[in-house]
């Protein structure tokens, strides 16, 4: 696999269309452990299967996990989802992505905060890669953070689209932050690079099985050209 090189925090990045550089890891540190998941937290969705399902991982799997589609390099953990990918039940789309396993309630007066520090690597031409997002087990997803091979990035929710950045250069970092409370989301948003910031706040159903995920969960279908990429730098998730 071709990987293209990262370069500081606040460096600007290679063009989504340039031909990529290959990147090794030299890292004794496994990615889990870089962004200090936890034992139980997390389960790691992968565009790699057998029979048409999705490989996921989880516990003491994911611990040590490492490979082309998840691995640790110079500014993150790298989470590489090719045009080939296995895709989820229920979705057309592949994805290398963290999913929190806690749930929660919309409704609870205890703030549900994801706080996640990432780089868009590279998003396949004319698509988007969907780097964070609320979803509810049952009614699906709820709010989806889309970063576009054009250089926009957005927050869709249930009540309509709103921007967070109207001019993302890929490469630059940046920071998200959703905090929930009282059926209400707040979701504040830093480019670590232009300095560009964003703050929307939208009304939540009342759903009891809300969940956060994070990554690179790439709109693209098996035959479209590119690849999506994305690095995270840190996540942290409160529930409780």
């Amino acid at each position: 696999m071709f990987i293209a090189p990262f370069f500081t925090l606040c460096a600007l990045a290679f063009p989504a269309f340039s031909v990529p550089v290959a990147t090794t890891t030299t890292s004794s540190v496994s990615p889990a452990t870089f962004l200090n998941l936890g034992s139980t937290s997390y389960t790691l969705q992968l565009p790699i299967g057998t029979g048409g399902v999705a490989k996921e991982l989880a516990g003491t799997s994911l611990a040590s996990y490492s490979s082309d589609y998840f691995y640790v390099n110079k500014t993150g953990v790298t989470l590489y989802t090719p045009n080939t990918g296995v895709t989820t039940s229920g979705s057309l789309h592949p994805r290398t992505e963290l999913k929190h396993n806690t749930n929660w309630k919309s409704s609870s007066s205890t703030f549900k905060n994801m706080t996640v520090s990432l780089q868009v690597d590279a998003v396949a031409p004319g698509k988007s890669v969907v780097i964070s997002q609320i979803l509810s087990f049952s009614n699906g997803p709820q709010f989806m953070v889309h970063a576009y091979e054009i250089g926009k990035i957005v927050i869709r929710a249930p009540s309509g689209t709103k921007t967070l950045d109207a001019n993302y250069k890929i490469g630059s970092a940046l920071v998200l932050n959703f905090s929930a409370s009282s059926n209400v989301l707040s979701v504040t948003y830093k480019n670590l690079v232009s300095g560009a910031t964003s703050s929307q706040t939208f009304a939540m159903t009342a759903y009891s099985d809300n969940y956060y995920k994070a990554g690179s969960y790439c709109q693209i279908v098996v035959g479209d050209a590119g690849y999506c990429q994305v690095t995270v730098s840190s996540l942290s998730v409160t529930t409780v």
